[in-house]
């Protein structure tokens, strides 16, 4: 499960606070500081920043527990419920997304037609 906890921490619609903040300065997060060196958050920062999340992704897919279960446990094959299901490429267009369109918590990331007009879940901090 280390691949899918990976998959969860750097992609989707409940990605890490801080990586969604690194990705899109502007998206709205919960207000908390980010930038402090050492701490989870810049931990997440780093190991997201330093994958291919793709390649990741793909080899979450080729594991034997994936195949062999994500069609009776769904969650498995996403990286939250408020995403669509992984397919070697969810997470890269998932993070594009929500760099371009500024996405913030719980926005869906991949399979909307108009990000623009979506309700959004969060506002953003003061």
């Amino acid at each position: 499960l280390r691949l899918w906890s990976t998959i969860r921490v750097c992609c989707g619609a409940q990605m890490s606070q801080s990586w969604r903040k690194e990705l899109a300065p502007n998206s709205s997060v919960a207000c908390t500081s980010f930038s402090s060196p050492g701490s989870k958050h810049s931990s997440s920062i780093d190991t997201c920043s330093s994958l291919n999340i793709s390649a990741v992704e793909h080899q979450l897919m080729q594991t034997y527990l994936y195949q062999a279960m994500h069609k009776r446990v769904p969650l498995l094959g996403k990286a939250s419920k408020r995403d669509g299901d992984l397919t070697g490429t969810y997470c890269e267009t998932c993070n594009e997304n929500v760099k371009k369109y500024s996405l913030g918590h719980n926005d869906r990331c991949v399979g909307v037609r108009d990000f623009g007009s979506m309700k959004r879940w969060n506002k953003p901090c003061d």
